[in-house]
């Protein structure tokens, strides 16, 4: 896995990210610490295949994935749709917001100089927010 990650350029958090995948839990599966399913190696070979298609299709990258893994591939879990339905529901609440936000204001005061405003915001819950606003003071104008 990580010869083809390499092979097309990409992180362990960008391929994490396209797959739907914790940067954590596909350090793992590419480390060989931890089993993973047919389903994941779908989605890990989809993600390297939205990067590029010099690797071929998704199809072939994934039998690829397939036999690597060998024997060492997990059951396909019994709860397979309600843990779909549910990573559908996250990525498209992440699709909605970005988990963080910063925003930036200048100001030009004369005799003083430029003056930044910046705010951060970060989503805590689904409906609070964490906000951190302050200014910065710039070189005085001539």
């Amino acid at each position: 896995m990580r010869d083809l990650r390499t092979k097309v350029g990409l992180s362990q958090a960008l391929l994490a990210n396209r797959a739907g995948l914790s940067e954590r839990s596909y350090r793992r599966i590419e480390h060989g610490d931890r089993r993973t399913r047919a389903s994941t190696l779908r989605r890990i070979g989809d993600g390297l295949v939205a990067h590029t298609a010099a690797l071929g299709t998704a199809d072939e990258v994934t039998a690829r994935l397939l036999q690597a893994a060998g024997p060492n591939l997990a059951d396909e879990s019994k709860y397979r749709s309600r843990v779909k339905e549910r990573r559908r529901r996250r990525m498209a609440k992440q699709d909605r917001r970005p988990a963080t936000e910063h925003t930036i204001e200048y100001m030009h005061l004369t005799g003083v100089g430029v003056v930044q405003y910046h705010r951060h915001r970060r989503w805590v819950t689904r409906e609070a927010t964490r906000e951190h606003e302050y200014y910065v003071l710039g070189q005085r104008s001539k």
